[in-house]
């Protein structure tokens, strides 16, 4: 499992570890129906507000 961590350089792992990249790869895929639907996207986490969620 190291091994691949240090030489396994598939450029797909690193769109498919971001969440918001990865659910769009899977809604253009299988379709937008099998998505869970995206409370947000922020860059700084100090700007997430709880009154903002469900």
């Amino acid at each position: 499992m190291q091994w691949l961590k240090l030489h396994d350089r598939n450029p797909e792992y690193t769109a498919l570890s971001d969440k918001y990249e990865a659910k769009s790869r899977i809604a253009t895929l299988i379709g937008e129906e099998y998505v869970i639907p995206t409370l947000g996207v922020w860059d700084d986490a100090g700007k997430i507000r709880p009154q903002m969620h469900p």
